[in-house]
């Protein structure tokens, strides 16, 4: 979101708060949220009109967006980052620069706030919620903002997490010469029966709580993803129970506030649909078909938050390479293991 604090100071202190709140939540180290100095160039793209799959569109249209590093003379080091589920880019500073997922020394690194993130930045939510939109809607506006407001005609990569990948997945098949590369991690080209029926839940428990003048959604909500975060075998070793309750009051207490609940259900409902395979009758081996790009899939093997099943079939049919993280963090395993997982993209992208 735009910097309009009036010091540095104070928004320095708000910076380190969000980082250590986000640390609490995704079990990031301390060195990690030490390292959020960069926030990166902050700008917002005036699209005008976005036209979506359904025939609805969203006018006006602005997305804020925040670059990292350099672009380099002839252009051919830029890394999109898409962002995941209710992610904001403010919030990446501790994935980027040297010896992290993205090194800015490297690359130039273009993140984006995504329809439905709850950022002020971004296209305000509409009374009664965003139309729904789909994960190629957000990737079709990324390009729109590559291509019209930044001159772009290539990209090094697309690297993403969780919806991120689900964004760089869709990238590789929607516009399979704009990226040379593509790193989803932790994200499916095709949401399963589980997938669905865990959004599905959320969505209904949203949804009961607004109705209840007194609940929080928010509230609501927290606990239940949480609860699949991690596996169980994490939880158990990491939460005894008589620490719970302070567990609990950490989600409830550190959880932002500001949220909506509105554009959490229109991200939600946009992973619902995710099928990369939907312009082929559902047939993941003719989407396959259609990329062009060199991939490095990234799954975690115990996730129960997007299951893995999808991508592991996808990096076979595209003879992409394969990275299993078999750590019990479940979804949350590319903090557990950042290091290697920073290893693998780093070799990857300068291959």
């Amino acid at each position: 979101m735009p910097l309009t604090l009036v010091s540095l100071t104070v928004t320095m202190k708000r910076v380190m708060k969000q980082h250590f709140l986000l640390a609490m939540s995704l079990g990031v180290s301390w060195n990690a949220i030490a390292h959020a100095q960069d926030l990166g160039n902050f700008r917002v793209a005036e699209l005008g009109r976005c036209m979506l799959e359904n025939g609805t569109a969203i006018d006006p249209c602005r997305m804020g967006f925040r670059t990292f590093g350099r672009l380099n003379t002839d252009g051919t080091n830029v890394v999109l980052f898409p962002m995941w589920f209710g992610g904001k880019t403010s919030e990446l500073a501790s994935k980027i620069g040297a010896g992290y997922l993205l090194d800015s020394t490297k690359y130039y690194i273009i993140a984006i706030d995504p329809f439905g993130n709850g950022s002020p930045s971004n296209t305000k939510t509409p009374q009664g919620g965003f139309p729904l939109f789909t994960i190629g809607d957000l990737v079709r506006v990324a390009y729109r903002l590559l291509t019209e407001e930044l001159h772009l005609s290539r990209l090094h990569a697309v690297v993403g997490i969780s919806m991120g990948a689900m964004q760089a997945f869709q990238w590789a098949v929607s516009y399979p010469d704009f990226a040379e590369r593509i790193v989803p991690i932790a994200g499916s080209p095709q949401v399963t029966s589980y997938d669905m029926l865990l959004w599905e839940t959320v969505i209904r428990a949203i949804d009961a709580s607004q109705e209840c003048r007194s609940c929080d959604p928010v509230r609501v909500f927290a606990p239940l993803i949480y609860l699949l975060l991690q596996t169980p075998e994490y939880r158990v070793r990491e939460t005894p129970p008589e620490q719970f309750p302070s567990f609990l009051k950490t989600i409830l207490d550190g959880e932002r506030q500001d949220y909506r609940p509105e554009d959490l259900k229109s991200q939600m409902r946009a992973k619902l649909k995710h099928d990369v395979a939907r312009p082929f009758g559902g047939n993941l081996e003719a989407a396959a078909k259609r990329v062009k790009a060199s991939m490095l899939i990234v799954v975690a093997a115990g996730d129960h938050i997007q299951r893995p099943e999808p991508a592991r079939e996808f990096a076979r049919l595209t003879a992409s390479r394969l990275v299993e993280l078999q750590s019990d963090c479940g979804h949350l395993s590319t903090d557990c293991d950042a290091k290697r997982l920073a290893a693998e993209v780093n070799i990857f992208l300068g291959r």
